[in-house]
Formats: structure tokens, sequence, C-alpha cells
């Protein structure tokens, strides 16, 4: 919109326009909820829509229970920022199914239960030779040229992390373990491997 509000005075190109890039699809995996997971993520439904109906609702608490939805969904909810339990395991079951199928992938992740049962479930299904890239991480250059030489099978991160700067076009799928509320950090995350490079036909899940 800004850019069409812009264009009498700026010149822009996107990627596609100036390098000849292989295919990208977006495509969505369906994972139902258990019974009991539904009926706990139903029950913060039921609770943030009486705190809207009641007028308790700023801003920022609306945030909160947005997030705390999305936590519920991915199946966790936390006490606090280090303390949480796991309601639910079977998406990262799910996405290690996907990782096995494929050669090299990129999984972010948005909260610390996220990034531990992603390495449980791929190690399950007989992967371990996984990288983590996040806060924590003290050299990031050295896993990306692994990466890229093909060491890894697949990359753990946060968004925060990786979303921008990195090239990771060893990997064709990008795999979205949950929903995220943050567009801009969606969409460089889902470039790392949309790059200038790329010689392979690529997948967003």
């Amino acid at each position: 919109v800004v850019m069409d509000l812009i264009s009498d005075i700026s010149v822009r190109y996107t990627l596609e326009e100036c390098v000849d890039m292989p295919e990208r699809i977006f495509r969505t995996v369906n994972y139902d909820l258990s019974l009991a997971h539904r009926a706990m993520y139903m029950e913060m439904v039921r609770e943030a829509v009486l705190k809207l109906e009641t007028g308790e609702v700023s801003a920022v608490h609306a945030a909160s229970l947005v997030n705390k939805l999305l936590q519920i969904a991915s199946g966790a909810v936390y006490e606090s920022p280090d303390k949480y339990h796991v309601l639910d395991t079977g998406r990262y079951e799910l996405v290690a199914d996907l990782v096995a199928e494929r050669k090299a992938c990129l999984l972010p992740y948005i909260w610390k239960h996220q990034k531990v049962e992603l390495v449980n479930a791929l190690s399950r299904v007989g992967i371990d030779n996984v990288a983590i890239i996040d806060s924590s991480t003290k050299a990031v250059a050295p896993i990306v040229e692994d990466f890229q030489a093909g060491k890894y099978r697949a990359i753990i991160a946060h968004p925060k992390s990786a979303s921008h700067g990195l090239t990771l076009t060893e990997a064709a799928t990008t795999i979205w373990s949950s929903p995220t509320r943050e567009a801009d950090r969606y969409i460089q995350f889902n470039g790392r491997s949309y790059r200038n490079g790329q010689t392979k036909k690529t997948e967003v899940i």
C-alpha cells in the first residue's frame, strides 16, 4: 500500500523482478488438538471474551490474551517466562515427521518449550544433527557455513535471531510449528531460504 502511494517518487523492484527465482509454495498442514487440549484452549477463549465484555481489557491485556491463546495452542501454558507446563507434543511429532521426509529444513520457534519439544521430537525419529540459533548462540557464522555444506538436517531458530541477513539456501523447506503474530519476522524468516542463489523449489508449511 505504501509503495503504491509513493510510486510517483520512488523506484522499487521485487526479488522476482531482478532474479529468476524457483517456485515457492505456501501450504498448511492442519493439526487437530486433542479433546482435552481443545477444552483448555476454549476455557481460555471464554475467559478472554468475558474480559472483553466486561471492559477489563486494554490493548496491552488484549495482546497478552492473544499470546496466551497461542501458547496454549502450541502445547504449553506458562507460569513465568522460564516456567511452563507442557500440555501436548503432537504438533512437534508432526513437524518431525515432515522433516524426516526432507533433506534440510528451517524450523522457527517462538517459545522455549517449542525449541525443547522440537529437539526431542526430531531425536525420536533419529534426527540429531540439528543446530540452534537464538540469543544464546555464541557464533552464528560457523552454523550457517556448516548448514550450507549439508552438515545439518535442520536449524531450529528464533526469528529474533535469524530473520534478517542469513543465507540458508541449503534448505528448501521452512516449517512453522505454530502461528505467529509478528508479520515482519514471519516474512523475513521465510526469506532465509528464498534468496538469490536458491536453485531448488521452496515451500513454507
